[in-house]
């Protein structure tokens, strides 16, 4: 294909090196613009196919307009300004993340309640928090999204049940301080307790003057009712909802001696930029929490940030490694991998013709990949490969005599059961990839290829070829399903068939059909009833397979074939691309940022959903962080856990910039 496009393609598109060429007139366009200009790869082949040769449209189609487009995003970050090596090879040792603040997520929210004891979990049972939204691919909120502002009908939500926890919170606190605030206590010493260290802990800092002054004022009204209406105002206080990660300028912190760590034996702050920002020992103590538990800081963390220590590497891995052992940084972990898989979909489906498939099970489900996740993370020595290529699946007894196997009690635990293995033949990931009628075979390839190998696909194309066209597929669907031996994996291939669903479907989507092995109840199979009302049972199912461009859409020349479903996991587990989405989904679930412009989030039309884009600083910054982590990995024996515990310790967490107009998504 190089031999085609440097002979033809670059008569008018001369290559000028990291993915920049030349076009008519002179004039120069980059090739990552122009796949978000038309929405992605698919957009950018349907142009090649559309529009391409100049004079001679449609004289590049097929494959030869799937491996032009391909050919031309490889080169996207060839040549000397290849963002890694600019920045991993200049001067400036630091890196820089974004000046924020975020509103706690709904689950932060409630994690923060509970753990502060102003809530207790019956409180929650109506799900009364209001929802988070919009969300990544992989249900990541975006933090600073313009759409989760406080806006009055979040407001009114939050204040109704504020002022309905309240009354237990200050019930729970009169007992946890009670010689302050107890029977024996009076309104004042309770006041002094609650700016002094009830208060501290909700706002995640000491209070300022004026904050003391105004929450001291609620008990006027005397002890009970003061501290109710103190409570109920610290719940809604932004301090609280949001978590500050705005930092202080750099000559305040050096002004107040911060010491945040040294490097090459010189202190980090002399070596900031003067136009970056600074956490405070107490922001960079909270951004900690959030990242390590999904909770507000415990007492530990606070005195940590109290005393300033959290400055150098070992004293943060210290807390790291504390957090990551307690109960809520387990719980997070197992969030992280099901919302990088998506596994409370399953939730979502509804299967009225299959009892068994209860929604105890659908929740067995979502928590079996929790569980798969936080085995892989947590265990000593086991490389993230497993999380695709365990010949084990974790599950409790329920779930185990569901897939056929032994009830072995309500504990979840590793057991081997036949044909499964991986979080390709996890139950969740199978049956949310479908629909009552059948299995999903299009929703199982795209995810494979969006959650697993981070290839983004780009949007559908909106012109579906002609209607006659479209009329012939429909037709020949018909007849297929008239006759009763048209399985999930046929029909899908008829309906694709249209010239414009090739560019994804001839090569990048139609050949991963061959998990075709597990039907939509997450039950593995070996046979299929036919659709429709004639459809004959025990037909064979066809779980051939290749995967086409294994390590990126820029190569579909390279393949794997693959026989089922768990064949596949094992195939895909040593990719290269596996273990860089490791990187991007660690990334972005710690710090609420895409690690590159490839890893926006789009919305279902193809436009970037991103609320903040990445100046050119932070793409080489976090490129450079990327080979950072990927050294981390390999240095490691391929742990994910080592690769989400150097993420509290990289400098772009403590050091920050301002948002520029520029970088705002319009």
């Amino acid at each position: 294909m190089a031999e085609v496009t440097s002979t033809k393609c670059s008569i008018c598109h001369q290559h000028q090196g990291n993915g920049t060429f030349t076009a008519l007139g002179g004039s120069n366009f980059k090739i990552t613009d122009s796949l978000t200009r038309r929405g992605g790869f698919a957009g950018l082949v349907k142009y090649i196919v559309d529009e391409m040769p100049r004079g001679n449209p449609a004289g590049c189609v097929g494959s030869c307009a799937l491996n032009a487009a391909g050919y031309m995003v490889s080169l996207a970050s060839d040549g000397p300004k290849d963002p890694v090596g600019s920045a991993c090879d200049a001067e400036d040792p630091l890196s820089y993340g974004i000046r924020t603040l975020k509103l706690l997520t709904k689950r932060e929210l409630k994690n923060s309640l509970l753990d502060l004891r102003l809530a207790v979990d019956s409180d929650f049972a109506n799900d009364p928090l209001p929802p988070d939204s919009p969300l990544t691919k992989s249900s990541y909120p975006i933090h600073l999204h313009a759409k989760i502002a406080v806006d009055e009908t979040r407001n009114n939500t939050l204040r109704a049940f504020a002022e309905k926890i309240a009354p237990g919170a200050a019930s729970r606190m009169r007992q946890d301080y009670s010689s302050a605030c107890g029977n024996s206590g009076t309104a004042t010493n309770c006041a002094n307790t609650f700016v002094d260290t009830i208060a501290k802990r909700i706002f995640r800092r000491p209070l300022t003057s004026d904050e003391r002054t105004t929450y001291t004022k609620f008990f006027n009204d005397g002890l009970e009712e003061g501290l109710t209406q103190a409570l109920t105002a610290a719940i809604l206080a932004p301090q609280f909802l949001y978590r500050s990660e705005l930092g202080i300028p750099v000559a305040q912190a050096m002004q107040q001696n911060l010491n945040i760590g040294t490097i090459n034996g010189r202190s980090k702050l002399q070596l900031v930029e003067a136009d970056a920002y600074v956490l405070t020992n107490y922001e960079f103590a909270a951004a900690l929490a959030y990242m390590y538990t999904g909770s507000t800081p415990d007492a530990t963390l606070l005195q940590a940030a109290d005393r300033g220590e959290l400055a150098t590497e070992t004293q943060i891995n210290s807390q790291i490694d504390r957090m990551l052992a307690t109960s809520r940084g387990r719980e997070h972990i197992g969030e992280f991998g099901a919302n990088w898989m998506r596994a409370d979909d399953v939730l979502k489906e509804s299967r009225p013709n299959y009892a068994a498939m209860t929604d105890q099970i659908k929740r067995d489900m979502a928590d079996e990949v929790r569980e798969l996740f936080r085995h892989i993370f947590f265990g000593n020595g086991i490389p993230f490969e497993q999380f695709y290529n365990g010949d084990y699946s974790m599950v409790n007894g329920r779930l185990a005599q569901y897939y056929g196997g032994s009830n072995h009690g309500s504990d979840w635990r590793s057991v081997t059961l036949p044909n499964r293995g991986g979080v390709i033949t996890t139950g969740a990931f199978m049956a949310a990839n479908a629909d009552a009628v059948g299995a999903g075979p299009i929703k199982r390839a795209v995810d494979v290829r969006e959650l697993m190998l981070c290839h983004h696909l780009g949007a559908p194309p909106q012109d579906l070829g002609s209607a006659e066209e479209r009329e012939r597929l429909k037709q020949e669907a018909i007849e297929l399903e008239a006759r009763g031996d048209m399985t999930d994996r046929i029909y899908f291939e008829a309906i694709t068939k249209a010239t414009a669903c090739a560019s994804c479907h001839e090569k990048i989507i139609n050949p991963l059909f061959g998990m075709d092995d597990f039907d939509q109840y997450g039950r593995f199979r070996t046979q299929v009833t036919g659709r429709g009302a004639n459809g004959i049972p025990g037909l064979p199912t066809d779980t051939r397979g290749i995967l086409w461009g294994p390590n990126g859409l820029g190569n579909l020349d390279e393949f794997i074939e693959f026989n089922g479903s768990k064949d596949l996991g094992k195939k895909i587990a040593q990719l290269p691309s596996v273990h860089e989405c490791l990187i991007v989904n660690t990334f972005r679930y710690t710090t609420g940022l895409p690690i590159d412009e490839a890893n926006y989030s789009k919305q279902g039309g193809g436009q970037i959903d991103e609320p903040v884009r990445l100046n050119q600083d932070q793409k080489e910054d976090y490129a450079c962080i990327k080979e950072q982590l990927l050294d981390v990995y390999d240095s490691s024996s391929h742990s994910a856990k080592s690769v989400y515990r150097k993420m509290g310790t990289l400098d772009l967490i403590r050091l920050r910039k301002p948002i520029a107009r520029s970088q705002v998504n319009q």
